[in-house]
C-alpha cells in the first residue's frame, strides 16, 4: 500500500491496541454489516472506524471495481490459460449462457427421477445410496454439504464419496453399500484425472462382478466436460461442466449432483440464491460496506504488516466442520503463487495458510497457539444463532464458549490481571507473581464473527460465496492469477518414472 493515508493509519494501528479501538472509537459499529440474515463484525479488527473513508478511496486506485466487473462479465481473467472463471454464472438465474440453464433443468429432472423412484436401479430397486467419485474441487464441496445441509435431506437416499487413490478409500464405501441400490456419480471435468479414474475403473469391475451383464447406464453417471471419455466408460447419463469453472469453484453445477439427491433442488437452488444475493452485494456495495473486500483487506493487511503467516478458521457448528479443510483449497490452490499476472516476481508474501477446527473441540487442542504462541493468528469465528436440533443447553453454552473466545484473543489476560485473580483463589502472594507470568495473555488478536439466524442453504450459500470473492479480490492485490493451478501439474507428470516397486 503506497497510499500516504493508509500508511498513516497503520502508523496509529501498530501503536494502538485493540483494547484501545474498541473502548475509544464511538463510531465502530460502522464495523459490523448486515446482509439479511448474515451478519459480518469486523469490529475486533486492529483498524480504526475513520479509515473506511480513505479504504474506499484506496480500493478505487486499485482498480478493483473493474476487476469484479470482469469477473462477472465471463472475461478471460485466467490469462495463462485464456479462461474465463465464471462460476458466477451458475448461480445467476439471469445468465445469458443457455447451457448453463439447460443443464441446470437436466440436473433437476434426474434429482426428480431419482427421489421419486422413476429412475432406478437395475433390478427395479429404488436408490439407496449415491457415491460421489472424484478429487479435489470435485470432492471437498460436496462433501463439505453433504454435513452442513445434513437437516435439510428430505430422501433417504445416503452419500459417499470416493477420492484417495488410497485403495482403503474406496474399499470402506463398496463395503458399505449394495451394487442393486447404488448410483454411482463420476465427476471429472477432464475425466482423464488418475485417482478419479482408478477409483472409477475399479468401482465399475466391481459392480460388474457383483452383477454379470447388467447395464451400467442406470448406476452410473458422469458429470464432465469429456462427454467422449465417459461415454467410451460406459455411461450414457452425462451432465456438463465448462472450462470456464475450475474445480474449487465448482459445487455450484452438476458437480453438487450428490447434494442436490440428498436435499432436493429447491434446496440446491437455496444454496444458488444465497450465492447470487453475496454477488450482487460484492458487486454493488461500497467498499466500506462490503462483506468479501473487508474479508480481503484485513488478510492482506495482517498478512503484509503484521507477518500473517496464517488464517484459523473456527465454525462453531458441527455442521461445517469440513469447511475449513474445503476453504483450504479454494484459497490455498487460488493464491499459492510466486508470479505475478505479467510474468514478474511478487513483492511480497501472497496466500496464507488455511487452517482451523470446528468449537469447541478445538479450544482444547489448537486454541493455546493462537492466545499464547509467538504467531500472529487472525481468526474467523462462524456461529448460527438458532440451531437445527432441539437441545438448547448445549446451544447456550457453545455460542458463550464461541463469543468468550472472540473475546480472549481481543482483550487478553494482563499480568496484573492475572496476579489479582491468584490472590483471590487464595494464593500467596508469590505464588501469584510467579505464575502469573505463565498466565497471561497478550491479546491483540483480531478476528471476524460470523453470524447467521441459522444454517439454511440459502445462508450457507451466502457465506461460500463471500469466500471465493474474498480470494479473487485478494489475487487482485497481489496482482496473481487465482484461477491456474501449474503447481498441482509437476507432481501429476513426475508419477510415471516412480511406478515401480524397486523405488520404494
Amino acid at each position: 500500500m503506497n497510499n500516504h493515508c493508509i500508511d498513516q493509519h497503520l502508523e496509529y494501528c501498530k501503536k494502538t491496541r485493540l483494547t484501545a479501538l474498541l473502548n475509544d472509537d464511538s463510531s465502530r459499529h460502522h464495523l459490523h454489516i448486515q446482509l439479511g440474515d448474515l451478519s459480518a463484525d469486523f469490529t475486533k479488527h486492529l483498524l480504526h472506524s475513520s479509515m473506511l473513508t480513505d479504504l474506499t478511496k484506496w480500493a478505487e486506485t486499485q482498480h478493483l471495481r473493474e476487476a469484479l466487473q470482469a469477473l462477472f462479465s465471463g472475461e478471460p481473467v485466467n490469462q495463462t490459460e485464456n479462461r474465463a472463471a465464471w462460476h458466477t454464472a451458475l448461480r445467476d438465474p439471469h445468465t445469458q449462457y443457455p447451457p448453463i440453464h439447460e443443464a441446470h433443468e437436466s440436473m433437476g429432472m434426474l434429482v426428480d427421477n431419482v427421489q421419486n423412484n422413476r429412475h432406478c436401479g437395475y433390478t427395479g430397486q429404488a436408490f439407496t445410496d449415491i457415491v460421489n467419485i472424484g478429487i479435489g474441487g470435485s470432492d471437498l464441496g460436496p462433501r463439505m454439504l453433504e454435513k452442513a445441509l445434513k437437516p435439510f435431506a428430505h430422501s433417504t437416499l445416503r452419500c459417499h464419496f470416493i477420492s484417495n487413490v488410497d485403495g482403503t478409500d474406496c474399499l470402506n464405501t463398496l463395503n458399505t453399500v449394495q451394487p442393486e441400490t447404488t448410483l454411482f456419480i463420476i465427476t471429472s471435468k477432464s475425466f482423464t484425472t488418475q485417482e478419479t479414474l482408478l477409483n472409477a475403473n475399479t468401482v465399475k469391475a466391481w459392480f460388474l462382478e457383483k452383477t454379470g451383464d447388467a447395464a451400467l447406464d442406470k448406476h452410473f453417471i458422469a458429470v464432465t466436460e469429456n462427454i467422449t471419455e465417459a461415454k467410451k466408460f460406459g455411461i450414457q447419463i452425462c451432465l456438463p461442466l465448462w472450462d470456464f469453472v475450475g474445480g474449487r469453484y465448482s459445487l455450484w453445477s452438476a458437480a453438487g449432483l450428490s447434494i442436490a439427491m440428498m436435499v432436493g433442488m429447491d434446496h440446491f437452488n437455496a444454496l444458488l440464491a444465497g450465492a447470487y444475493e453475496m454477488d450482487q452485494h460484492c458487486l454493488h456495495a461500497s467498499f466500506d460496506k462490503n462483506i468479501p473486500f473487508l474479508m480481503a483487506f484485513f488478510t492482506y493487511w495482517y498478512q503484509r504488516h503484521w507477518a500473517a503467516h496464517t488464517q484459523a478458521i473456527l465454525p462453531y457448528d458441527e455442521r461445517l466442520s469440513l469447511l475449513p479443510q474445503y476453504l483450504q483449497q479454494c484459497d490455498m490452490e487460488s493464491l499459492g503463487k510466486s508470479v505475478k499476472q505479467d510474468g514478474s516476481p511478487v513483492d511480497g508474501p501472497t496466500g496464507q495458510i488455511i487452517w482451523g477446527g470446528v468449537g469447541t473441540n478445538g479450544q482444547h487442542a489448537f486454541h493455546q497457539l493462537i492466545h499464547q504462541g509467538t504467531h500472529f493468528i487472525p481468526a474467523d469465528f462462524i456461529l448460527a444463532k438458532t440451531p437445527h436440533h432441539t437441545l438448547s443447553k448445549h446451544h447456550e453454552i457453545l455460542t458463550a464458549h464461541c463469543l468468550a473466545q472472540t473475546e480472549a484473543m481481543a482483550y487478553g489476560l494482563t499480568e496484573t490481571q492475572a496476579y489479582q485473580n491468584n490472590l483471590q483463589k487464595g494464593l500467596s502472594e508469590p505464588e501469584s507473581q510467579r505464575l502469573a507470568k505463565h498466565q497471561a495473555i497478550a491479546g491483540n488478536k483480531p478476528s471476524t464473527l460470523f453470524s447467521v439466524e441459522s444454517l439454511t442453504p440459502f445462508n450457507i450459500g451466502k457465506l461460500l460465496s463471500a469466500y471465493e470473492h474474498k480470494i479473487f479480490i485478494l489475487s487482485h492485490f497481489y496482482q496473481i492469477n487465482a484461477f491456474d493451478q501449474w503447481g498441482v501439474e509437476l507432481g501429476k507428470q513426475l508419477v510415471d518414472k516412480h511406478l515401480h516397486p524397486s523405488n520404494i
